[in-house]
């Protein structure tokens, strides 16, 4: 299914916050703990997933541009799910931290970004960088706390910028 530019960025978007909830459903994690740790090479369905994310956060399925944009954000969060265990190499790697000591934004902010580096071929590769980077980054500022309100800094966009960008030119350009 191809999906029009304009809705590529919102579902990129849409994709972080379903991230940002699987991640916080601690039911969620354990039968995903479970799954990984029976070594399944079935993938666990996205419906299953976002089961509970969508009872909270329905998509007006009439509304063209918000069904193409959930569409998009499961599609990602579909790939990220499938490679978590990659993804998170490399943010072990490039970040030089454990998966534990980075803020839940953060990781998924990251895991998103890899994911579209690695997964996705909508985006021309000679914009990919920037886009996916900058779009990030933005989000970083968005969604991340106040390094004034929480006393310690976890990442930001100097983080996630630094690391996406060796990631793409490391890995995935080079």
């Amino acid at each position: 299914m191809e999906v029009m530019g304009e809705f590529r960025s919102s579902g990129r978007e849409e994709a972080i916050k379903i991230l940002y909830f699987l991640e916080n459903d601690s039911e969620l994690q354990k039968s995903i703990l479970k799954f990984e740790e029976e070594d399944l090479e079935t993938l666990i369905p996205i419906e299953d997933l976002v089961e509970k994310y969508e009872t909270i956060h329905p998509c007006n399925k009439r509304s063209e541009r918000q069904r193409k944009t959930r569409d998009y954000a499961l599609r990602i969060v579909s790939k990220v799910y499938d490679n978590k265990r990659e993804i998170d190499k490399d943010i072990i790697k490039y970040s030089k931290r454990r998966i534990e000591r980075i803020d839940m934004i953060t990781l998924c902010i990251l895991r998103l970004g890899i994911c579209q580096f690695a997964y996705f071929n909508d985006i021309p590769s000679d914009m990919k960088a920037n886009v996916i980077i900058s779009e990030c980054v933005k989000w970083s500022k968005i969604y991340e706390e106040d390094v004034s309100t929480t006393g310690w800094s976890n990442g930001g966009p100097s983080f996630i910028n630094g690391i996406l960008d060796r990631i793409f030119h490391e890995k995935i350009a080079g």
